[in-house]
C-alpha cells in the first residue's frame, strides 16, 4: 500500500504506467512514470520536497540532525562542505515536510512497539 498515491504534477491525473527505471548518483534506483491522460513523462520524486536533490539523502540527514543539535550554520557549512543556500534550502524543504515526518515517526514507534510486545 502506498501511503501517498502517485499523481502526475501536470494534469493530476491517477492513471500512470512506470516508463523506465533510472540509477540516481547518490540516491539509488528511482521510476519515471508516464501519464495515461497527458502522456507527459515524471519521476517518482516530482512534486516533493525530495525533488531535484543531488547530494545522498543520508548527508542531509547527517547535517539536518547535526544543525538540530546546535551547531550553527557557517560551522555546518565548513564541517560538511556545503553552500550556506544549499543548506538553507535543505531546512526550508523539509520544515515543510516536518508534520508528516512527525506523523511518520510516531507510527512507526507505536507499530514497532505494538508488534514487538
Amino acid at each position: 500500500m502506498m501511503f501517498l498515491e502517485l499523481m502526475c504534477p501536470y494534469c493530476n491525473s491517477k492513471e500512470h504506467t512506470l516508463f523506465k527505471n533510472y540509477k540516481t548518483l547518490n540516491n539509488g534506483t528511482r521510476s519515471l512514470y508516464q501519464c495515461d491522460a497527458c502522456r507527459k513523462i515524471f519521476s517518482e520524486t516530482s512534486g516533493t520536497f525530495l525533488e531535484g536533490l543531488t547530494k545522498p539523502v543520508s548527508l542531509i540527514i547527517t547535517v539536518l540532525k547535526a544543525r538540530s543539535e546546535g551547531i550553527g550554520l557557517n560551522a555546518a557549512c565548513r564541517v560538511f562542505k556545503i553552500a550556506k543556500n544549499t543548506l538553507l534550502t535543505w531546512e526550508r524543504r523539509f520544515a515543510d515536510a516536518k508534520e508528516t515526518l512527525i506523523v511518520y515517526a510516531l507510527m512507526t514507534t507505536f507499530l514497532s512497539s505494538t508488534l514487538l510486545d
